[in-house]
């Protein structure tokens, strides 16, 4: 793990958890994105692509 602050004390074991932690995230954003079409998007406005990802997140959930 790169870091700019010196006083960071990262044993392998920190390292290894935060790549973990990582992976499970990118996992999780690519089958949402694949299995709900939400990088389609083409909404302009916050409030609309609010509306948009929570359907695709309850979508989402159904389907898991």
């Amino acid at each position: 793990m790169i870091t700019h602050h010196l006083a960071a004390r990262l044993n392998r074991e920190m390292v290894i958890d935060a790549v973990q932690v990582r992976w499970q995230v990118e996992g999780f954003h690519r089958s949402f994105k694949q299995l709900t079409g939400s990088g389609k998007c083409q909404c302009r406005k916050a409030q609309a692509q609010r509306n948009h990802l929570t359907c695709c997140y309850l979508a989402w959930v159904s389907l898991r």
